[in-house]
């Protein structure tokens, strides 16, 4: 719903429980540093949509940015998320590779074909987590980065 204060929030009808329940685009600004390395980000991770403001917040900022990796689990936030986010302008100039409710195997997949466009930007992926339910693919992206790093000291 669109407030009356100028800003997005998604209330859930059968309880009245709203996501945000603060200015969005404020939460967009609180979830990503206030660094001048925002600005050289090559690729990032996005754990969560939310409406999308935090994503179009990072992707205004890194001038940089080749390749981003959105990781949705709930459909419906993800399809809230388009009304707000232009996926398709950001798309005329960073590949994006979505996971919208896969489960771990095929996230995987989606992450290591992220993983593999601009290898040399590795060295530095930022996460951006929208909430503390994405832990556990995290963690597994710690791993699969941990795992590939050692595949690819062994070929060397």
């Amino acid at each position: 719903m669109y407030r009356d204060e100028g800003y997005f929030d998604i209330e859930e009808i059968e309880n009245g429980l709203v996501l945000y329940g603060e200015n969005s685009v404020d939460f967009a600004g609180s979830v990503i540093p206030r660094t001048d390395a925002i600005a050289q980000i090559q690729k990032a991770i996005f754990f969560g949509t939310g409406v999308g403001t935090h994503i179009c917040e990072v992707d205004e900022r890194a001038k940089d940015a080749g390749v981003y990796l959105i990781v949705e689990d709930d459909l419906e936030l993800f399809r809230l998320s388009l009304f707000v986010t232009d996926y398709a302008a950001m798309a005329e100039h960073v590949q994006i590779f979505f996971s919208v409710m896969e489960d771990m195997d095929s996230f995987k997949e989606t992450f290591l074909r992220f993983y593999k466009e601009m290898p040399g930007a590795n060295g530095n992926i930022p996460y951006f987590t929208f909430s503390s339910r994405y832990s556990e693919k995290s963690e597994m992206v710690q791993k699969w980065i941990e795992e590939e790093t050692a595949s690819e000291e062994t070929v060397s």
